[in-house]
């Protein structure tokens, strides 16, 4: 009888960004829809964490999204 090894399927990482979050990644259409459902606090909020954060969280889109309703 003839012994079959298995070895462990190989490990594949994504390529990031140091220090990057998946928010950061995301194309700006996709960001600005993702913020549309925030509130007034929480966009305020989000603007504060970080540079990137804080140029989508001031988007006119955003902002527009969130008077509308």
């Amino acid at each position: 009888m003839m012994e079959i090894s298995q070895s462990p399927a190989p490990v594949v990482l994504a390529d990031r960004r140091t220090g990057s979050s998946m928010m950061e990644e995301l194309v700006p259409e996709i960001t600005t829809h993702a913020l549309s459902y925030l509130d007034y606090p929480s966009l305020c909020r989000l603007s504060m964490t970080n540079s990137l954060m804080r140029k989508a969280a001031n988007d006119d889109n955003a902002w527009k999204a969130l008077y509308h309703k």
